[in-house]
């Protein structure tokens, strides 16, 4: 996202870092002015309310495992092959007669696998407005800004027909909320197309997500060498790892916040004969969602170092969309 995470580039005749974005701004809350022409070292953006998403990949271990099986398997057999052709050769000869392994290397298979996986949750987060923050091992830290500049009305559209940026709060949680669901129904259970070599089952990865709202700071630390490393920091940090961590596989965790706001949304809306919700979003996509989440079956995510409900757990998030839209084809 513009005005959130500039580019830096290092000038010839100086050694500062200077922002790809330029200019300046008299708006304090616009993080590219913020960081245009400083000094090597930590920079911090104003403190902001924010939608974060986390979401964890399982699956990898077990699917190298089986690649790596699968691979010594065809090895051996053909090195077994070779040796009774006479030949020395470890590999198979393809259709242009050269010896290749490079075909069934595990590595290579995982990094196709996993090019596919990650570039379908980063398309899926951008089409609603998010911004990929960083890969953290298999887990994947997203972030929703809400516009604060008169800039960000005039982004243009995403490829959905989708605006680049969150209005208001509730937009944000209604987008947010969406790509969650959209990433649970999609990429989980996902089938890598490589069979199982003990049973020849399927084997799939899963995800789980947490989402919440909070307060969030961005920094900007390092500078050696010109190389800087963006962190998001918020007391809130904590309370989404509980989340994600009594999330299971196909479930989205949201935070008690977004739930009741949720909540009360449902309500008003059927208070209004029964209309669907009024999201402020400018995209139908975004119409019902907090109907959606707030009928689902869900239960209580105790925090216990406060003592209070740190959230909830939306059981079997990865079809509520798919029940959505057949009840919609119903009606």
């Amino acid at each position: 996202i513009s005005g959130v995470r500039p580019i830096y580039r290092r000038t010839a005749s100086s050694g500062e870092i200077k922002s790809s974005a330029g200019g300046s701004s008299s708006n304090n809350n616009n993080a590219s002015a913020l960081f245009t022409n400083f000094q090597l070292g930590p920079r911090m953006w104003p403190e902001a309310t924010g939608g974060m998403l986390m979401a964890d990949v399982s699956g990898f271990t077990k699917f190298m495992a089986a690649l790596s099986k699968s691979f010594n398997s065809r090895k051996g057999q053909m090195m077994m092959d070779n040796a009774a052709a006479g030949s020395s050769s470890m590999g198979y000869k393809g259709s242009s007669g050269s010896h290749r392994t490079r075909h069934h290397d595990p590595s290579e298979q995982m990094s196709l696998i996993l090019n596919n996986y990650f570039g379908a949750m980063v398309q899926t987060v951008e089409k609603h407005g998010g911004d990929v923050i960083k890969f953290a091992g298999d887990a994947l830290i997203c972030y929703w800004p809400i516009a604060n500049s008169s800039a960000d009305s005039n982004r243009k559209l995403s490829r959905g027909g989708i605006a680049h940026y969150c209005v208001d709060e509730r937009d944000m949680r209604d987008r947010m909320a969406q790509c969650a669901l959209e990433l649970v129904r999609d990429l989980n259970e996902y089938d890598t197309g490589h069979p199982n070599p003990d049973d020849g089952s399927p084997i799939t990865l899963s995800l789980h997500i947490a989402c919440m709202v909070m307060k969030i700071k961005g920094l900007h630390i390092g500078g050696l060498n010109g190389r800087l490393e963006f962190l998001l920091a918020g007391p809130g940090f904590g309370k989404l790892g509980i989340l994600l961590d009594t999330a299971k596989n196909g479930e989205i965790s949201i935070g008690k916040d977004m739930w009741d706001a949720f909540q009360t949304e449902s309500q008003q809306s059927q208070l209004n004969n029964g209309s669907t919700s009024t999201s402020t979003s400018t995209n139908k996509v975004y119409s019902n969602i907090s109907n959606t989440l707030a009928n689902s079956e869900a239960k209580a995510i105790w925090n216990e170092e406060n003592n209070e409900i740190a959230g909830y757990r939306i059981i079997e998030a990865h079809a509520l969309l798919r029940r959505r839209q057949q009840q919609q084809q119903q009606q």
